[in-house]
């Protein structure tokens, strides 16, 4: 499912990025002699290019063979491997020919390769083959080396490994809870406490979210000279002096930074109280809590509800735009355009640190490299190479009682200033929801006319949404669009009319997930 959307961002770019044929010195193609010129020029079609070249040796018209690069100085020079009528197996016939070892990966590829029309090399095939030995499914490792060769990719084991470590079902979320653990059990190194210090805070970044929204609800109250609630800033140590709360408005940033220290508070101190309320916002209060009265418990309960009740397109934005510069994924680009680089300020970064630290034979290494080269993929497929631009990621995202996973693509192109064209994109936005499942939603846009799918298993899922259209039609007219229509389909008739695209009754049903 999530994959499938990766899988649809390499088609993607494939159908954009198809180039003339190019010949290179040693290249070995499949071909048809069309006609026959005197000095051994001939016209050769490979497949739905045709072009002129000098034969090494004289050749019938109408045959089919195995051609190889000798030369491209002034004109192409072709040398015949194998003629394709006197051969019963044509990839075993031309590894022979090219002193490749005849195995599985070695087949397959020059047999893909002529299917394709793709021109490969001896060093193309050994070196790809090695790396299909690597993967479950050498039938997507060969779909993603045709796309490191149309989209013009450096043509390199870590790129392959990035590209099918993105298409890799396995969740951010998984990831992350995985290396967690590990690295308790693992030796210490330098980069060992930040790592873990990031991945805590990208994996509960909605409870810091709320809690800070909690905080300035107690802080508010306290100035108010609520006792429960400067009870509950007491034991969390944040204490502001009358004076200091008179004549100041603590400014908790929703951002990349917990908070923005003021000169008489310090961001350690906002820091260190979130992380100690967190544990009592989001424990059982029914239950009771350790050092917590009933009527501090209730006043966290109403204040929580308050805070969930209150998110907005602009908290959920916060929150996307957190992860996102926490996870690093595009930190490469921030040490070019920033002044300075706080390697711990990101976790992408912090793995290539760990890696460079790290004992070579240890376990971690695996998920540790795994981690960096799903990153490493998105980024690889976010990289602007046509008029086709293309932006995907997949990040872990958090609702208060529900640890989700939310995939993006946006594909589009730019106008002649370089910004974003507004007025014509395609976006799906996959996620997976605590109450109603998987859902993805295609949002198409021309001419600012918005058109919407959304696909869920739910079979009442249009009749629930109906209340929220009138919310969703202002909201878009707001920015200068038209909501045209809104489609809902289960997963099976998305995926019978786009195959590539991503892939509970209704009793009992008891929440809403997330409000347009």
């Amino acid at each position: 499912m999530l994959n499938s959307i990766i899988g649809n961002a390499l088609s993607n770019l494939q159908e954009a990025n198809m180039k003339t044929f190019e010949f290179k010195v040693g290249q070995v193609f499949s071909g048809k002699i069309q006609h026959l010129y005197p000095n051994n020029m001939a016209m050769v079609q490979a497949g739905s290019h045709s072009f002129i070249a000098k034969l090494q040796i004289p050749m019938e018209a109408g045959k089919n063979y195995w051609f190889q690069v000798t030369s491209i100085d002034g004109e192409v020079h072709l040398k015949q491997l194998v003629s394709q009528s006197n051969a019963d197996n044509q990839s075993t016939a031309v590894l022979s020919q090219l002193s490749i070892s005849s195995t599985k990966q070695h087949r397959e590829l020059v047999s893909f390769f002529t299917k394709e029309h793709i021109p490969f090399t001896k060093e193309m095939v050994t070196n790809m083959g090695s790396w299909l030995k690597e993967v479950p499914d050498m039938n997507k490792g060969m779909q993603t080396i045709k796309a490191m060769i149309t989209n013009q990719f450096p043509i390199s084991q870590d790129v392959f490994r990035s590209l099918t470590a993105a298409e890799q079902p396995i969740t951010f979320h998984s990831l992350l809870n995985n290396l967690l653990t590990q690295l308790k059990n693992e030796p210490q190194v330098p980069s060992t406490q930040s790592m873990s210090a990031i991945i805590h805070s990208i994996l509960e970044s909605n409870h810091l979210h709320l809690a800070e929204k909690v905080i300035r609800q107690l802080t508010n109250l306290g100035q108010q000279q609520n006792e429960a609630a400067n009870r509950i800033l007491q034991k969390i140590g944040f204490v502001l002096e009358p004076s200091i709360a008179d004549r100041q408005q603590i400014d908790l940033n929703e951002n990349a930074n917990p908070a923005k220290p003021s000169s008489m508070i310090t961001k350690e101190t906002l820091e260190s109280a979130l992380h100690k309320l967190q544990p009592l916002l989001f424990s059982d209060l029914e239950q009771g809590v350790a050092n917590i009265s009933k009527e501090e418990a209730d006043l966290l309960k109403q204040l929580l509800n308050q805070a969930n009740q209150d998110v907005d397109r602009a908290d959920i934005l916060s929150q996307l735009k957190a992860t996102i510069n926490k996870l690093g994924m595009f930190y490469e680009n921030e040490i070019g355009q920033a002044d300075s680089f706080n390697v711990e300020d990101s976790l992408k970064p912090l793995l290539v640190q760990y890696l460079q630290e790290v004992d070579q034979h240890s376990k971690i290494r695996d998920n540790v490299e795994l981690l960096l080269m799903k990153m490493n993929g998105q980024q690889i497929l976010s990289v602007e190479q046509t008029a086709i631009q293309q932006i995907l990621f997949q990040i872990p995202f958090q609702f208060p009682h529900h640890q989700s996973e939310l995939t993006f693509q946006w594909t589009g192109k730019k106008t002649e200033d370089g910004k974003i064209d507004s007025n014509f994109c395609k976006i799906l936005f996959y996620l997976q929801l605590q109450y109603l499942g998987d859902i993805l939603i295609e949002m198409n846009v021309q001419h600012r006319i918005v058109t919407l799918k959304v696909s869920n298993e739910h079979p009442y899922l249009k009749q629930m949404a109906q209340p929220f259209m009138p919310a969703l039609k202002a909201g878009l007219e707001q920015l200068n669009y038209t909501l045209s229509s809104v489609h809902y389909l289960p997963f099976a008739a998305h995926s019978a009319k786009q195959p590539n695209s991503v892939h509970n009754a209704y009793t009992n049903f008891k929440g809403v997930d997330i409000r347009i």
